[in-house]
């Protein structure tokens, strides 16, 4: 296997077509790199999008659209997972807004095309966080057991309250109640963009023009 420069990876994602270029060796390469950063099924939807992905190797494209089933399963995991956060929170006064990859998913934006998710984010606000947490608790959430550090990181510095796993699916949920650290005296006016809510698929809540950002 040849060693492969990061510019072909990039060439090929900005630019499908070079794709046609690439030998074997380059594809097998290319394959096991975008497998690991989770681009592999982005690069089957550019590929269709461009019209190039039938002309690429076989073996290529069984890999690339092997990725995009697994990416389209995953879809349906989120949409199922925002379903039964939304009905378990709002029936008990908690409105969750969906942020960075659940966002791109639910409102079905063009970057949530084979994106792949470790976790789902939801930003509540801080006078709802101890409840939507008991809330999560009681449905079999769990947090991962944390060091006295790093619980008082969570609970007095971060944005965030520790990650919760679900013991049945294995779903990972981040609860935030800002979008960056309180403690770095950065975190932006979270009501701001709390009054700049927009409803999606008549169901999800997130912010507006999102999907052209990381939150």
């Amino acid at each position: 296997m040849k060693k492969l420069q990061h510019h072909a990876i990039s060439a090929v994602l900005l630019e499908p077509k070079r794709g046609l270029r690439f030998d074997l060796d380059t594809w097998q390469s290319v394959i096991l790199v975008l497998r690991e950063e989770k681009l592999l099924a982005t690069l089957y939807h550019l590929a269709l999008e461009t019209a190039v992905f039938e002309h690429y190797p076989e073996f290529a494209q069984r890999h690339l659209y092997s990725a995009s089933i697994y990416a389209r399963r995953q879809s349906k995991q989120i949409f199922y997972e925002a379903l039964l956060l939304q009905e378990l929170l709002e029936k008990n006064g908690v409105t969750p807004i969906f942020l960075k990859g659940a966002n791109y998913t639910l409102r079905s934006s063009r970057n949530s095309q084979g994106r792949i998710c470790s976790d789902i984010d939801v930003l509540v606000k801080v006078e709802e966080l101890d409840s939507c947490e008991s809330l999560l608790l009681s449905q079999n959430w769990h947090s991962e057991k944390l060091t006295q550090y790093d619980e008082q990181y969570y609970r007095q510095w971060a944005h965030e309250i520790p990650p919760l796993i679900h013991p049945f699916r294995g779903t990972v949920l981040d609860v935030h109640h800002n979008l960056y650290l309180p403690i770095s005296g950065r975190s932006p006016k979270i009501e701001l963009f709390i009054n700049e809510l927009e409803v999606y698929g008549r169901q999800f809540c997130g912010f507006k023009n999102s999907s052209n950002s990381d939150a």
